[in-house]
């Protein structure tokens, strides 16, 4: 407990021969009373979470950023869709993921069903565009792989924020 001086109050209380609480004379135990968090802290399990949204949304940045110095080059490849998806889709999902980790790392109360939705948004968008763009045959061959860690990692999000302790700390427990 703290005093308005910001000094950490303590309790003396004297133990003496005979007492209910000791038997030496005249010592004295000394404690200090520890100060109650209004919020519990941040679980590994979030900050981990935190940390690989934050790093999928500058790859999208990157992505969006790339596309526009590659331009030309893009543009002569004749890739399909083209260099304004590529920048419109880095945008879309850097900025929205980024927003889910920050909104996460300071507690705000949408933040956990905005990571969850948009999460789920991107990973539909992924299969859409993996799916129906994708012209080469040797990119299908690693299906089972990301679908399995597309899964992965929904469940791995979903049950995080899910968790009891997780609620406590965004204040909704």
């Amino acid at each position: 407990m703290m005093n308005d001086g910001q000094q950490p109050l303590t309790e003396e209380v004297n133990l003496t021969k005979g007492s209910e609480h000791g038997t030496e004379s005249g010592s004295v135990l000394t404690t200090e009373s520890q100060p109650t968090p209004a919020h519990p802290d941040r679980t590994w399990e979030l900050t981990l979470l935190v940390i690989v949204l934050a790093v999928l949304g500058w790859c999208g940045m990157l992505r969006a950023v790339e596309a526009v110095i590659n331009w030309a080059f893009l543009t002569y490849l004749g890739i399909y869709p083209g260099p304004w998806y590529l920048v419109f889709s880095g945008l879309t999902w850097g900025m929205g993921l980024l927003v889910a980790a920050t909104g996460l790392v300071f507690r705000q109360h949408w933040a956990t069903a905005y990571s969850v939705g948009f999460t789920l948004f991107c990973t539909t968008w992924y299969w859409v565009d993996r799916l129906l763009l994708t012209r080469s045959v040797s990119d299908q061959y690693n299906l089972p792989f990301l679908a399995g860690l597309t899964v992965t990692f929904l469940i791995f999000e979903i049950v995080i924020l899910r968790l009891h302790r997780q609620r406590k700390f965004f204040g909704m427990a």
